[in-house]
């Protein structure tokens, strides 16, 4: 996953833990996606190269 950069910033502000709660929840969620899509994407191309090179 060296193709997606995450870049995480210390805030100026403290929030309550409910709201750091909800914030880490929705990080979790958002990156799931962002990998499952990526792994997915690349076992796609994957087996395209794997099934090229059987054609040939």
């Amino acid at each position: 996953m060296s193709d997606y950069k995450v870049k995480v910033v210390v805030s100026e502000y403290k929030l309550p833990t409910k709201d750091i709660e909800n914030k880490i929840t929705d990080f979790q969620s958002v990156f799931a996606t962002i990998a499952s899509r990526y792994y997915n994407d690349k076992s796609k191309a994957d087996n395209k190269i794997v099934g090229n090179s059987e054609a040939k």
